[in-house]
Formats: C-alpha cells, sequence, structure tokens
C-alpha cells in the first residue's frame, strides 16, 4: 500500500504545482486585465442586444460578469457567516469596494494552493510521515490572507487614534469659524491624510446621498470598531438630541483624546525598557561573559594542564 502511494505521490506533485503555476499567471492576468474588460462589458452587450435573443444575451452577461476560475473556487468555500466576517475585517482596513472581496478570495486560494504544492513536494520526498505537515500548509495558506488582513485593521485603528485629536482641532476650528458640521467635516477631510481623513469622506458622502448625519456617523463608528471614535459619534449623537454647543462639545473632545494619547505614549515609553531586556540577556550578557571570562578560562587551563 505505501509503494503504491509513493507511486503516486510525483503525479500529484507534478499537478499540484502546474495548478498553482497556472492560476497564478490567470490571477495576474485578472488583475491586469480589470480595466479593460470593464469598458468592454458594456460594449460588448450593447452589439450583441440587437443581434442577438435575450437568452443569448444573458448568457454573455452571465460570463463577461463572473469572476476567474480561482475565484470561484474560493467563493464555494467561503460561504455563509465566515462570508460576512471577511467583509467587515475588509470593511473596517478602509477597502470598501466589493473588487477588493474579490481579491482576498483569489489570494486564500493561491495561497491554499501554494501549500498544497509544496505540501505534495514533502510528501514525495519524506512519504506519508509529512502529511499532518502538508495538511498545516494548506490551512495556512488560505488563512494567510487573513492574518495579514487582521495585523492592517490592528495598525489602521492605531493611526486612527493617533490622528484623530488633530482632526477634531481642525473640525472645531472649522465650526468655530462659521461652517456647518458636514461642511467643516468636508474640508478636514480635503486637508487632512490617513483613515481619519478617509472615514470623514465617507461620512460626508453618505449625507450627501440622504441619510442622516447620526446614521452615517453611527456606520463610521460601526465600520471602524475604534473606542475613541465611538467616544467622538457618541458625543455627537448628544449634540443631535441635546442641541448642546458643538464648538464646545468639540473642544472637550479634543482636550480628553490628546490626554488620552499622552497617557498612551508614556505607557509605550514605560514598555521600552522591558522589552529591550530580552535582546540584552540574549545577545549582549552573553558576549560581555564571553570576552570578561574568556582569558581566565584558557589560564586556568592551561594551569592544570
Amino acid at each position: 500500500m505505501t509503494s503504491d502511494f509513493n507511486d503516486f505521490l510525483p503525479i500529484i506533485a507534478a499537478i499540484s504545482s502546474a495548478v498553482v503555476v497556472i492560476l497564478g499567471f490567470q490571477l495576474a492576468f485578472d488583475n491586469f486585465e480589470d480595466a479593460r474588460l470593464r469598458l468592454q462589458r458594456f460594449r460588448l452587450l450593447a452589439a450583441y442586444e440587437d443581434t442577438r435573443t435575450k437568452k443569448s444575451t444573458e448568457k454573455i452577461r452571465d460570463f463577461l460578469t463572473s469572476g476567474s476560475s480561482i475565484e470561484k473556487v474560493g467563493n464555494r468555500i467561503v460561504t455563509g457567516k465566515y462570508q460576512g466576517t471577511l467583509q467587515s475585517w475588509l470593511s473596517s482596513s478602509g477597502d470598501w469596494e466589493n473588487q477588493k472581496y474579490s481579491a482576498l478570495i483569489r489570494e486564500k486560494s493561491l495561497y491554499a494552493l501554494i501549500g498544497l504544492a509544496v505540501g505534495s513536494l514533502l510528501l514525495l520526498i519524506n512519504g506519508k510521515g509529512s502529511l499532518p505537515l502538508a495538511l498545516l500548509l494548506v490551512i495556512l495558506g488560505f488563512f494567510l490572507p487573513d492574518i495579514l488582513l487582521k495585523n492592517r485593521i490592528i495598525k489602521r485603528k492605531q493611526l486612527l487614534a493617533d490622528s484623530l485629536p488633530d482632526a477634531i482641532d481642525m473640525l472645531q476650528m472649522c465650526v468655530s469659524a462659521g461652517l456647518a458640521f458636514p461642511a467643516a467635516l468636508s474640508r478636514v477631510a480635503e486637508m487632512q491624510n490617513g483613515p481619519v481623513a478617509e472615514e470623514f469622506a465617507r461620512v460626508t458622502a453618505e449625507v450627501q446621498l440622504g441619510e442622516s448625519r447620526v446614521d452615517a456617523l453611527r456606520a463610521m463608528a460601526e465600520r471602524t470598531q475604534e473606542p475613541h471614535i465611538s467616544k467622538f459619534v457618541s458625543s455627537m449623537s448628544q449634540v443631535d438630541a441635546f442641541g448642546i454647543p458643538i464648538s464646545n462639545v468639540l473642544l472637550e473632545q479634543s482636550k480628553q483624546m490628546r490626554l488620552i494619547r499622552r497617557e498612551r505614549a508614556r505607557e509605550k515609553g514605560q514598555k521600552v525598557p522591558i522589552k529591550l531586556l530580552g535582546p540584552i540577556m540574549l545577545c549582549f550578557l552573553p558576549c560581555v561573559i564571553i570576552i570578561i571570562l574568556g582569558p581566565a578560562v584558557i589560564s586556568i587551563v592551561r594551569a592544570f594542564s
């Protein structure tokens, strides 16, 4: 049985490697051709509308709007609650376009196939003993984009917390100068860069499309999942509910945010000596011991020999 399994390993490894190479080229081609295909889709549909029946036109539309093969494979795996979780993570990371979700599915499928190819090579070299490692590589390849996406979300939350006080300061100055709150949000989004400016720009666009200011701000808080943004949105909701002067609320919010940022920076500074202790003990201290005790040890060895 083992010999039969080993006979099929070269075939499995060759097929897996070929599939990974083909799908890799397909993924690169899909990304390169995205812009051109968007333009050609409507032209082809319009050209065929007059010459074909409705049934053939629907077939062309389905073919042109369908994703690549690697994306179809990923969509069969990513369904249900997990699909909603990925879309929520993409929204929290600042990628709001539907194309980003398709790109994420393609990456997950491609990395899983790469793990399958590497696992097949390990099975070819070591036999059945490498089967758990091969399965682990496939699972790791499939979930690696999720890990990278979560890392992007964490970094974005830190940037939101660090840049929010400056944005609220500018917002307060714009409101004090006589601008309405939506116009002040738009002005801050134009003057600043970073995730806070992106979120303010989206809130402004949603308000211009007819959504209420409170709902747009609450959607921003749910999207970012950042505590400081949630506090800011809660304060703005109280302004609309109780008629509090918005300039005073923004001034207080700015002071609190700056105090929290100062405390967070002090906390990080106090953690630095503890973080440096490990590298010093592992790298610096052994070298010092060797330099100090090395000549003495050599002299003792020579004396007793």
